[in-house]
């Protein structure tokens, strides 16, 4: 038996470099999938990572598009991410659609459009209301989604003021379609912070493990609110649940992959440190890999564990002698290896593997031969 060092259990690759010939901010469909937040671990960080997060279950599946840009007011855009919801105030939303231009140098936000909504019932008054009439917004100074080229340690911010126009009625504060206004400064901040590759769900188990970059991202946002010119009133404000000058502080991780309208997986952490979720969505359109699929109980992965679950100590019976060299690599939920040996040969491999020192937890047990990969689950108790 022949212990392996760490860096011989990765599947090597080369880091990807993002550009517009390999990027997919062009007019299609794309399809987020929500997923639950349990049982998350966070990724770890750094260069040639394996993130697997296969094990994923699905919430929600939405299925939404870009299309062809239609508003004369943004006449070099090259598509648009439509229907899109913002916060109005706490548990009211806007829809609008941002136009956005593909280039050589990058994809740019050129600005919004919000299309004419009426909502009623804002207040405990049946009668209050909010009419948010035809309106669009131009972002003043340059703001990349992405640079081109993108890669390890890219970084870049935006930073912009945007104003939307609303008609408030409400009885309690003799406002009849009186015309107010919510001004937003934005301020964004991304960075490439790691490399590797990922796998995440699909329909039928496990996808490909797709090449990608993480890119960490910090938004502040904060909010003015003004009525017929002037501040608005802070108990109408209050009433709302809102501040004047209040902040808002978001954070999130997108894995992109090459030839993608959405990211492979984006974790979102609401104003918390990147610690612990808000919520979590992959790509609908990754594909399955059939040669490296996770079996929940060994069926048709090659081999056998047993006891399963176990202490971290177990046993592999394989379903056919493997007469060459292979390694056994054992990955935890967010891809890293926390254990690896090889083996001449099946023959040579000892009746029982002691991994002991595994913490309780759900684990994926790989081996590794020139005819392919097999993949099962362990979980240790």
């Amino acid at each position: 038996m022949i212990v392996c060092f760490f860096v011989l259990c990765f599947h090597l690759q080369a880091q990807i470099v993002l550009t517009e010939a390999n990027t997919s901010f062009t007019p299609g469909t794309y399809k987020p999938v929500g997923a639950n937040t349990s049982g998350y671990t966070a990724p770890t960080l750094g260069v040639n990572q394996q993130w697997n997060y296969a094990n994923l279950t699905q919430s929600n599946v939405y299925n939404l598009s870009y299309s062809l840009p239609a508003d004369t007011n943004f006449p070099t855009a090259t598509y648009i991410d439509s229907n899109l919801s913002s916060v109005f105030i706490p548990g009211k939303y806007y829809y609008y659609d941002a136009y956005n231009q593909t280039g050589v140098s990058g994809v740019n936000a050129l600005g919004v459009v919000v299309n004419e909504q009426h909502y009623g019932s804002i207040s405990a008054n049946p009668t209050d209301s909010c009419i948010f009439p035809q309106q669009f917004s131009t972002y003043i100074n340059p703001t990349y989604i992405m640079p081109f080229p993108t890669t390890m340690s890219s970084s870049w911010s935006s930073d912009n003021r945007t104003a939307l126009d609303f008609e408030l009625t409400v009885a309690a504060y003799s406002l009849n379609q009186t015309p107010c206004q919510k001004v937003t400064h934005t301020n964004k901040m991304d960075t490439v912070i790691s490399w590797g590759n990922m796998r995440v769900p699909t329909v039928s188990g496990p996808s490909l493990a797709y090449d990608v970059l993480l890119v960490k991202r910090m938004t502040v946002q904060t909010d003015s609110f003004y009525m017929a010119g002037n501040p608005a009133p802070q108990p109408l404000l209050t009433a709302f649940g809102v501040s004047q000058g209040q902040t808002t502080v978001t954070n999130r991780y997108l894995f992109w992959r090459e030839n993608a309208r959405y990211p492979l997986l984006v974790i979102n952490f609401g104003s918390n440190n990147f610690t612990t979720p808000t919520g979590i969505f992959y790509d609908g359109e990754a594909q399955y890999d059939p040669n490296n699929s996770i079996a929940d109980n060994n069926n048709n992965s090659g081999f056998d564990l047993f006891p399963n679950p176990s202490d971290g100590n177990f046993s592999i019976q394989l379903n056919n002698a493997v007469n060459e060299a292979f390694n056994l690599n054992i990955y935890n939920m967010s891809g890293q290896i926390v254990h690896c040996q090889q083996y001449n040969s099946s023959v040579n491999a000892p009746d029982r593997i002691n991994a002991g020192s595994l913490k309780p937890g759900i684990y994926f047990v790989e081996i590794v031969t020139k005819g392919g990969i097999m993949t099962s689950k362990l979980v240790v108790q």
